[in-house]
């Protein structure tokens, strides 16, 4: 092997040291501070990749791709360390170790890296505070290395149209700084340019953990042209001009807008890297919104494997069906475990419907007739998707019932890999329907709202309050039948002592000992049979059903029991809120009518009718989802017991994994040795504050943690109309934490989903960080007539569970009547 390791000084060429290390000599050429620096050209990965036969075959239509590049992976981290790269190696560390330096950064730099049209920042690996042991760095290069082979930069390149990453790849040997703070800056903001403004974002130490969104960074933003601080904190920012100047003068030297990793040891500024600004306006928002409530934490690779297609599946299936053409990017995406949501696209797909988007007041009034005619094809393609729905969602209910009772009889629990398979095909028909059917409901409940707004005198009435108490949607279900079976205990003393008694540990063993034929336990059953499939993480596959674990039932239960009218009040409730609700929509058909020309009045109720039936069949579907998903579930842990452990480790496995497993048992040790990674990834996950949102430009990802202001008040999204006054009951955590929730609580929480009913039932009124007015949430505090307010930013912080607070869930406000009284 030749020579491949280089003073900076000597690197030029970008395709032998990849060009975050050709843009770090220009710095160093261009007299900036630049911590000592070695490259590793790429010259040193082809040695390897030469000796790796799977190098061979790779294309980017090879048949299985991730395995493939899992493989070379594998190789990589195995390789054992050349003569001469050992050589040279022992020559950088004596080199660095005369220079004082104890320990390095190991840094990618692909030749396909850093580019000035775009930039893979943040894709490849970086391994910080390498100690000066030759094993130690050699590890570290070929992590680095092995990043190239990432599946997911491979799936992100086709999915943007890019050709793959190539196989060229150099390596920065850096010496690590003592920072004092670290951090990012942009001479220009990427998210608004107008503003001609900077931006940079700094930590305490090192910067890799405001990368990775483990702290919170602190954000300053300054005007280029007198650098006043538009928001700053109070501590001695003494680095911060020489930051701003050699930041300014970098943009100069380089021609184009720069973003800078910089690090400030006691006495200078120093910059780790740079790269052009790859895009100034391409900025994708995902939050946490609309997925929050559903998929509430880190999902295991198993469940993200069969989500992943099926939902951006689902939604692409929508885009097709009604000829919306806004770009391939993906509705839903995974960052550090959690599942986020694309705000951008979803917002470019509303805006396709509205007017403002076609008509340009100003231009030609032909150019804007022939925009217009494009609004009314794609509202003719979305009336067809909705006339033609129904029926479809009929066919596919019929059928999936059909296949379920086979396989449930056939296959469940035999672990049959191809139930698992059949189960996935049925979960793909469904969400397909499922989304359409949510995305509809969405649109013709803004329609609704709009012509209440716009032709009633009542601002009272709006949609929400119009699909109050519209009939039993299927996730209520289970609170009402619960609700039956605490009436039952109620009237059988005996029983209801126990109940009352009994902790509910205790009442799962005393319910297990009883005798088939005992009453109570048939109902339970019959409970499980028919609802047993539900769970509070209702998509997580890995997550507890009712069935398998029921100390979430018998809590609810026990808390149903202590009710003193508990059934008969909601039955009341259900009767009072159809009345109301039949006298409050003959009454806007009166108004309508009598005001306005018969065509709105048909409007009306074409509106009314689409988004009661599309507000139910949402629902509906979601809970055949669940269903199916258990049913997997099932199959899928019978699979999980042919391996070590209780079968759970399976869920760390993703799909195509577990089918290789069962084709080749020999790969039984690989992959236990991935699983053993993901878990310790998944449990770091999870202790980790995620961010509500994280901003995206290029391949570059930032974390978003917004703080509401203290005096912001407390405001969201009215969802279920009524006023009420009670008690606030915080619950984060409702396993661990809702038996401290009593009947009539204002329940505050951050989401809820389908498994949340039983409590949603006992619920005053309900508070939500997240949601929205088609949200599970507020269609179940819609059915049960409960007050809720839905989007409210901080209110598991800003409220204290014993605080008395008045909610309105018409206006969308809350009150602290009374400070905590507990």
């Amino acid at each position: 092997m030749r020579q491949t390791i280089f003073d900076l000084k000597q690197v030029k060429a970008v395709k032998k040291f990849g060009r975050k290390a050709v843009n770090l000599a220009r710095l160093q050429r261009w007299g900036f501070n630049v911590p000592l620096t070695a490259a590793l050209s790429s010259d040193a990965l082809q040695y390897v990749l030469k000796r790796i036969p799977a190098v061979k075959q790779l294309k980017e239509d090879h048949p299985q791709l991730e395995a493939a590049l899992n493989q070379i992976r594998e190789e990589i981290l195995k390789f054992s360390l050349p003569g001469n790269l050992e050589r040279e190696l022992g020559h950088l560390i004596d080199r660095f170790a005369s220079a004082g330096i104890q320990r390095i950064a190991v840094r990618s730099s692909a030749v396909s890296e850093d580019r000035a049209d775009f930039s893979f920042a943040g894709q490849y690996a970086t391994v910080l505070d390498v100690p000066l042991q030759i094993n130690e760095i050699w590890q570290a290069v070929k992590t680095v290395w092995a990043s190239l082979f990432n599946p997911a930069i491979w799936e992100y390149c086709q999915q943007i149209g890019l050709p793959s990453p190539g196989l060229q790849m150099g390596v920065i040997l850096q010496a690590m700084v003592e920072a004092r703070f670290a951090g990012v800056a942009f001479s220009v903001d990427p998210n608004h340019p107008e503003n001609e403004r900077m931006v940079i974002e700094y930590v305490p130490q090192k910067g890799d953990r405001l990368v990775s969104g483990e702290v919170t960074p602190q954000h300053l933003e300054i005007v280029r042209q007198d650098f006043h601080l538009n928001r700053h904190d109070n501590r001695a920012l003494d680095w911060l001009n020489p930051l701003i100047k050699e930041l300014l003068r970098l943009e100069k030297l380089a021609g184009q807008p720069v973003d800078v990793e910089w690090a400030v040891s006691e006495r200078q500024v120093y910059f780790l890297q740079y790269r052009p600004i790859t895009t100034l306006r391409q900025v994708i928002i995902w939050t946490r919104e609309n997925v929050g409530e559903v998929i509430p934490d880190v999902v295991t690779p198993f469940t993200w494997s069969i989500l992943e297609p099926i939902t951006n599946g689902a939604y692409r299936y929508f885009l097709k069906k009604t000829g919306l053409k806004i770009g391939a990017q993906k509705l839903f995406t995974l960052y550090h475990g959690r599942v986020y949501f694309n705000h951008n696209a979803y917002q470019k797909m509303v805006n396709a419907f509205y007017v403002s988007s076609y008509i340009v007041p100003g231009r030609r009034k032909i150019i804007n007739l022939l925009k217009a005619s494009k609004l009314l094809l794609l509202l003719a393609r979305l009336w067809y998707l909705s006339f033609r729905l129904p029926g479809q969602i009929a066919r596919i209910l019929k059928k999936q019932e059909k296949k379920f009772r086979a396989l449930k009889n056939s296959a469940r629990g035999k672990g049959d890999f191809r139930a698992v398979k059949a189960a996935i095909k049925m979960i793909d028909r469904l969400m397909k329907v499922h989304v359409c059917a949510t995305i509809l409901a969405e649109f013709y409940y803004q329609l609704l709202n709009k012509i209440c707004h716009e032709t009633l005198d009542d601002a009272q009435i709006d949609a929400s309050r119009l699909l109050q108490g519209v009939g039993q949607v299927e996730s209520t279900k289970s609170a009402l039948a619960l609700w039956e079976i605490a009436h039952w205990i109620r009237q059988n003393k005996r029983y209801r002592a126990i109940f009352e008694k009994e902790s509910v540990e205790q009442l799962i063993k005393w319910w297990r000992q009883l005798p088939s034929s005992d009453v109570f336990k048939q109902q339970l059953e019959l409970f499980m049979e028919n609802f047993g499939y539900a769970a509070l993480h209702e998509f997580e596959i890995s997550y507890p059903r009712w069935h398998e674990e029921p100390a979430y039932v018998f809590g609810a239960l026990k808390q149903y029991v202590r009710s003193e009218e508990g059934y008969a009040a909601v039955n009341r409730q259900y009767k009072q809120m159809e009345r109301e609700r039949q006298i409050i929509v003959e009454r806007v058909r009166h108004e309508i009518g009598s005001r306005d020309s018969r065509a709105k009045l048909l409007l009306f109720n074409y509106l009314l009718k689409k988004a009661e039936y599309l507000s139910f069949q949402r629902e509906f579907l979601k809970q055949k989802i669940l269903r199916w998903l258990d049913l997997l579930k099932q199959n899928l842990l019978s699979i999980g017991e042919r391996m070590p452990g209780d079968g759970s480790e399976i869920f760390y496995l993703e799909l195509k994994e577990v089918e290789m497993l069962l084709k080749n048992q020999q790969a039984q040790e690989r992959l236990n040795l991935l699983i053993k990674q993901r878990k310790a990834q998944r449990k770091k996950y999870l202790r980790e504050k995620y961010p509500p949102k994280i901003r995206q430009i290029g391949a570059q990802w930032t974390p978003i943690f917004e703080k509401s202001a203290a005096d912001s008040g407390l405001r969201g999204l009215a969802c279920s109309a009524g006023v009420v006054e009670g008690r606030a009951c915080v619950i984060v955590d409702v396993e661990r934490e809702g038996s401290r929730f009593t009947p009539g609580d204002i329940l505050v929480t951050r989401a809820t989903n389908p498994g949340w009913t039983p409590v949603l039932a006992l619920a005053g009124g309900i508070v939500t960080e997240l949601g929205g007015a088609l949200s599970h949430g507020a269609i179940i505090a819609r059915e049960f007539g409960i007050p809720m307010v839905a989007a409210v930013a901080g209110a598991t912080e800003k409220i204290q569970t014993g605080q008395w607070i008045r909610l309105n869930g018409q206006s969308g406000t809350i009150e602290i009547v009374k400070e905590v009284v507990e």
